[in-house]
C-alpha cells in the first residue's frame, strides 16, 4: 500500500539491541554520539522537516524510527502517515499529503515518513518540494533519498536544504574507524560489561564495514552468545557469514570450474538489500585472503589440524576448504584480490556502482 497510517517502519527488524534503553531515555537527548556523521543519533528538535540520503538505508530507517518514537512520546496523541514514492505518486498520493500536511486550526500532530525519493524525476520531485514547504508546523517530515554509484541529489532536493526548520544528514558509508565506534556503541547499549577483542572487532569491519544492518544483527547475535562477557575473534569467525560466506564460497567455486553464470546467478541472489553488494565484496577479500593462506601452508605440507590452529579456527571449515584450494594457483588468488582492492577504491571513490562491481570480479577472475 502506498497510504497506510499503521505500517511499520522497515529496517529495524532484527535489531531490537538498538532500542533496548529507548524507552526510559529522555525525548531529545542521543542515544549513541559516534563520530561527526551521526552515526547512530536521535534528536527531536524544532526541525520539523528530516532529509536523509546517502547508501546505508539501515541507518537511515534506523533515523526514522528513532525520531518517530521520540515524536509519539511528545505527542500521544498524533498520528502517522508513510508514503512509498516508489509504488505510488499520483493525484491521490498528492492530495492526501496536502491535506495531512495542512489540517488547519486543533490539527492532530502527525508524523509523516516519505520514502523513495530517489524516484522522482525533477519535475515531480520540484512539485513535492512545493507541497513540502506549506506543512503546517504540527506536523513532522522524514524525507529518504537513496544514493548510489555516481548518483547525486536533484535540484528539487538542495531546494528543501535550504528550507528554514530543515535539517539535511547524509548516511554514507563508515570508514574504519567509524565502524569500529559504532560496534564499540551497539555493544555497550546492549551490554556495558560487554568486551570485544580488537582482533575480532577488526575481523567484524573488514567484513562487514559496508552492510550495517547485518552487522547490527550479527552483534546482537554474538553478544548473547558470548561467553564471560567477552566476544572473541574465534566466536566471531564460528557464529558469523553462514549464509554470505556459503554464497561467496560456492562463487568461487563456480568461478574454478567456469560457471560464471552460477556465480553470478548466486550473486544476484544475495543483491537484494541496498548494502549488499558492498558486504558481499567484502567477504570476496575476506575469503579469498583466507584462500591464500591456507594455500600458502598447504603448500608446505601441512595438514588440516595444523592449519586450523595457524589460523586459529576448527579443521572442519579447512577441510571443507581445501578441495576448493587446490583447485586455485597462488598467483590466481592474489590477482582476485587485487582486482577486488581496485574495485573497492573505485566504489569509495564513485567511479563503479556496486552491482557492476560483482559482475566485473567474476568475469575478471
Amino acid at each position: 500500500m502506498s497510504l497506510n497510517q499503521a505500517r511499520p517502519l522497515s529496517g529495524s527488524q532484527g535489531s531490537s539491541c538498538l532500542f533496548r534503553n529507548i524507552e526510559n531515555r529522555p525525548s531529545g537527548l542521543f542515544l549513541f554520539s559516534v563520530g561527526e556523521r551521526g552515526i547512530l543519533s536521535t534528536e527531536l528538535s524544532s526541525r520539523m522537516l528530516y532529509l536523509f540520503s546517502g547508501t546505508d538505508n539501515f541507518r537511515i530507517m534506523t533515523q526514522a524510527k528513532m525520531l518517530e518514537q521520540d515524536f509519539f512520546r511528545s505527542h500521544s496523541d498524533g498520528e502517522r502517515l508513510v508514503l512509498d514514492l516508489e509504488e505510488k505518486w499520483d493525484e491521490e498520493v498528492r492530495s492526501q499529503l496536502v491535506s495531512t500536511l495542512s489540517p488547519g486550526l486543533f490539527a492532530t500532530p502527525y508524523f509523516v515518513l516519505i520514502r523513495g525519493g530517489e524516484v522522482l524525476e525533477e519535475k515531480n520531485g520540484a512539485a513535492l518540494a512545493e507541497i513540502l514547504k506549506k506543512r503546517d508546523s504540527s506536523v513532522s517530515i522524514v524525507l529518504t533519498y537513496a544514493l548510489g554509484g555516481k548518483k547525486k541529489l536533484p535540484k528539487w532536493w538542495a531546494s528543501l536544504v535550504e528550507e528554514q526548520g530543515s535539517e539535511e544528514k547524509t548516511f554514507a558509508p563508515f570508514s574504519a574507524v567509524e565502524c569500529g565506534q559504532y560496534i564499540e556503541a551497539v555493544l555497550k547499549n546492549f551490554d556495558p560489561a560487554l568486551t570485544i577483542e580488537p582482533s575480532a572487532k577488526t575481523f567484524l569491519v573488514e567484513a562487514l564495514a559496508h552492510d550495517t544492518g547485518r552487522l547490527t544483527q550479527e552483534l546482537e547475535r554474538l553478544a548473547l552468545l558470548a561467553e564471560d562477557g567477552k566476544i572473541t575473534r574465534l566466536a566471531a569467525k564460528e557464529h558469523i557469514f553462514s549464509s554470505r560466506e556459503a554464497v561467496t564460497f560456492q562463487a568461487l567455486d563456480a568461478l574454478v570450474r567456469g560457471d560464471r553464470s552460477r556465480a553470478i546467478a548466486l550473486f544476484r541472489r544475495e543483491e537484494k538489500e541496498p548494502d549488499a553488494p558492498f558486504a558481499l565484496l567484502g567477504l570476496c577479500a575476506w575469503q579469498v585472503r583466507r584462500l591464500i593462506a591456507i594455500k600458502e601452508l598447504s603448500l608446505e605440507g601441512r595438514p588440516a589440524a595444523d592449519i586450523a590452529r595457524e589460523l586459529k579456527t576448527s579443521p572442519y571449515p579447512i577441510q571443507k576448504t581445501l578441495p576448493l584450494v587446490s583447485r586455485f594457483s597462488v598467483e590466481r588468488l592474489r590477482h582476485a584480490l587485487t582486482l577486488l582492492a581496485d574495485f573497492d577504491q573505485a566504489l569509495k571513490t564513485g567511479r563503479l556502482q556496486p552491482g557492476i562491481a560483482l559482475d566485473l570480479f567474476v568475469w575478471k577472475f
